[in-house]
């Protein structure tokens, strides 16, 4: 075996003082570089853990401020249904009032006209049978030929008249 080691050309003594060099360089390379590298990579993996745990607890709190804006929009929904609803309850309360109030006027306006007709109509009446009193005297003074007692004659006519 040592002719095999000869023919490829190595050295004992060298390759031994090549691995202690590089026993000495690893360790020194791990206790000075790559300790404080992977301290470093350590700290950025939690720098990088954290932000993603705070980029979930964002998002959680944004799916929990948009239900919580869906429900505030949904209930100021209702509210304003609420609200045109008692307008529009009001409204037909005033609607049915003034159509109520409207009603009376005219009921008011047309018993007023009644009275009025009415009024119209007996003096009307009155007058139609005071001139007929009038030309049934006219009628038989001349058939008579002769004047009769105005009063006594009216009572007369008035009575006949009234039968």
């Amino acid at each position: 075996m040592n002719a095999i080691v000869e023919n490829l050309g190595i050295n004992w003594k060298l390759f031994l003082s090549q691995l202690v060099n590089f026993a000495i360089v690893f360790f020194v390379l791990k206790r000075f570089v790559f300790k404080p590298i992977q301290d470093i990579l350590d700290k950025r993996e939690e720098i990088i853990s954290k932000g993603l745990d705070n980029a979930k607890e964002a998002e959680t709190n944004l799916q929990m401020a948009e239900s919580k804006y869906k429900e505030k929009i949904e209930q100021a929904r209702i509210e304003g249904n609420k609200v045109i609803a008692e307008a529009q309850e009001k409204h037909n309360i005033i609607v049915a009032k003034a159509q109520s109030n409207a009603k009376e006027e005219l009921d008011k306006i047309m018993e007023e006209t009644r009275i009025k007709v009415d009024d119209e109509e007996k003096k009307m009446v009155s007058r139609v049978k005071k001139q007929v009193i009038d030309l049934t005297f006219l009628a038989t003074e001349k058939l008579l030929d002769k004047k009769i007692n105005k009063e006594t004659d009216q009572k007369f006519v008035e009575n006949i008249i009234n039968e």
